[in-house]
């Protein structure tokens, strides 16, 4: 047992999976400078293991692509994920419009992959995720597969308050130029 009223620093490391980036890395220092010191090396190199990921995933890409049966299991995967999506903008399209949400949302299903470019203005996003708990990036992207069939009635309806609240500015809105 360390008694940390001594001047002891200590440093423990854990690794909790071989071959793997899982475990911890714990410093304990006699003084904040020192803490600063130890973190300020610390980030330089966790920029390099940041930048220079495990080979964990590719391992999987080799097992499944050097395999046929994984592979064909894959591609079908794949295209019922891509069909997945593109039904769920279709429902979502059919929501906004069946609401009379304002707009040309026809976007959304023109629009391909995970994300979809919604045209809403900094302060509509920040009101759906202040009042909605709904997540879009501040340029008004939204990821598609967040959106299901139990949430879809709770994302339109909340869609169709915030493009019609009266209290956001139109200029920024630029949900009628897609």
């Amino acid at each position: 047992m360390v008694d940390l009223n001594q001047s002891v620093s200590l440093v423990v490391i854990v690794i909790l999976v071989l071959d793997e980036r899982v475990g911890n890395l714990i410093f304990v220092t006699q003084n904040a400078e020192t803490t600063a010191r130890v973190k300020s090396q610390l980030l330089v190199l966790a920029r390099y293991v940041w930048s220079n990921p495990v080979n964990h995933g590719s391992f999987i890409v080799s097992s499944v692509l050097n395999d046929p049966e994984l592979t064909k299991e894959w591609k079908r995967n794949l295209a019922e994920m891509a069909q997945r999506i593109i039904k769920t903008r279709e429902l979502f399209h059919k929501k906004l419009k069946a609401l009379g949400t304002p707009g040309n949302w026809d976007n959304v299903i023109i629009q391909r992959g995970m994300f979809s470019y919604t045209g809403l203005s900094r302060e509509q996003v920040k009101h759906l995720r202040e009042k909605y708990h709904i997540y879009l990036t501040e340029e008004g992207r939204m990821n598609m597969c967040g959106l299901n069939w139990k949430n879809m009635d709770y994302v339109a309806n909340a869609f169709h308050e915030t493009v019609t609240d009266g209290s956001f500015s139109n200029a920024e809105n630029c949900n009628d130029n897609h």
